[in-house]
């Protein structure tokens, strides 16, 4: 029996945003952060990182896990879930997308991943380095999976001159596609510079499929702006933004600055490494919470929900309830709260940005370290009587693009 939906579905239709979206990340946008992000306030969908069909795969199968949304969790969660495949030929992406589309009606090719791993063996945005061989392969798999069962994401090329990106969308726009993702750079970008919206905007008048945009969405003010300027676009995928701010779909529902407190960072942080523990250790525990509904209702910013959460969570991971400080983690869990914490602390108040949690070895020190900062930004009159605004910092962009720091200081001494 279908869970009544949560209230965020109503928040997104009053404030008449597009649909938008978690993006695909490899190795971030898995189950378990799924599921987290449902916690924080679930987007209308969400998107798996890719699943890697080779050539020399004659039945492929993805984990159980891979996207247990289509079938054993359909209807427990929140969210639409869109199925990504990467493939180097049309063979093999057809072979792992029929095991999809037994259980979905699309499935979105990845013809972006810049990484060179993945573009030396021929697959992600090394697609995108011939027209013509681009083509075929789009022409290939609409004709032996039929018409809206593809869906694309793509960059605008793979070299430098956006001219590509022209003749690219020429050539695949008599294809039956059910939707064309663009994320506004080219491979060789990768994540530098600023993503170009006027090509996606290109890319919405020319195809007669729906639009979404991806690229430098980091908060209310610049969904709006980058929307406007590609206003044919359907909609929008956010990936790093959401790191930097998870609570950034919360945001554009409520069209204003969110506040945190240092108690709803904590247990939020420690729900994300439990569920990552689960998905790890034990993960039918989470299709077991998900039937409950455990995952329909968010905890957003509310404290004593956070609180519940984290309760409910440390008892199906270590048999009882334990408080953050009591908890301990395994190596791979903390390296990824780790992760995380070093895009989120680039929007909130400078004190938090310093290197000291990642520099912990365990999560009892990582809190601690938050602990003293949440002291030193009440002396500097950081607080809000909410906690902490979360608010994008242009001055770190460059630490999550990969560049290097333009001005040789250090990271420290960023602005807020």
């Amino acid at each position: 029996m279908m869970k009544n939906p949560p209230q965020s579905r109503s928040l997104y239709a009053q404030e008449k945003l597009i649909p938008t979206g978690l993006a695909p990340m490899e190795g971030v946008s898995d189950f378990a952060t799924r599921l987290w992000f449902s916690l924080l306030f679930p987007p209308p969908f969400m998107s798996t990182p890719f699943w890697r069909v080779t050539g020399h795969q004659q039945n492929p199968l993805p984990s159980p896990f891979f996207a247990p949304e289509l079938n054993r969790a359909k209807d427990l969660v929140p969210y639409r879930l869109v199925p990504q495949i990467m493939a180097e030929s049309p063979e093999a992406f057809c072979r792992g997308a029929e095991t999809i589309l037994k259980e979905t009606a699309t499935v979105d090719l990845n013809a972006g991943c810049p990484s060179p791993t993945v573009t030396g063996k021929g697959a992600g945005s090394s697609l995108l380095a011939q027209k013509a061989e681009f083509k075929k392969f789009i022409h290939s798999i609409c004709h032996s999976l039929g018409a809206q069962h593809i869906s694309l994401k793509m960059r605008t090329g793979y070299g430098k001159d956006p001219d590509d990106f022209l003749a690219l969308i020429e050539s695949i726009a008599e294809y039956p596609l059910a939707r064309l993702t663009v994320h506004g750079r080219t491979r060789v970008q990768r994540y530098t510079g600023k993503a170009s919206w006027d090509l996606i905007a290109h890319a919405a008048e020319k195809v007669p499929v729906p639009v979404y945009g991806s690229g430098d969405i980091m908060d209310r003010r610049t969904y709006n702006l980058k929307v406007s300027e590609a206003p044919g676009i359907a909609g929008v995928i956010i990936g790093r933004g959401a790191l930097r701010n998870p609570w950034l779909f919360y945001e554009l529902s409520k069209g204003e600055v969110v506040n945190v407190s240092l108690t709803t960072l904590i247990h939020a942080l420690t729900c994300y490494a439990l569920l990552r523990t689960l998905l790890w250790q034990n993960p039918e525990k989470l299709l077991e919470l998900a039937d409950q509904g455990f995952f329909l209702n968010p905890c957003t910013i509310e404290e004593e929900k956070w609180r519940q959460a984290q309760a409910v969570l440390s008892y199906h991971v270590f048999g009882k309830e334990l408080k953050p400080t009591e908890t301990l983690f395994e190596k791979k869990i903390f390296s990824s709260i780790k992760m995380l914490w070093s895009y989120l602390r680039s929007s909130l108040p400078l004190p938090f940005y310093a290197p000291t949690p990642l520099r912990s070895t365990n999560f009892s020190d990582f809190i601690s370290a938050l602990a003293s900062f949440d002291r030193e930004c009440y002396d500097a009159g950081h607080q809000l009587s909410g906690g902490y605004p979360l608010i994008y910092n242009p001055n770190c962009d460059w630490v999550y693009a990969g560049e290097r720091n333009p001005n040789n200081h250090d990271a420290t001494t960023i602005p807020n």
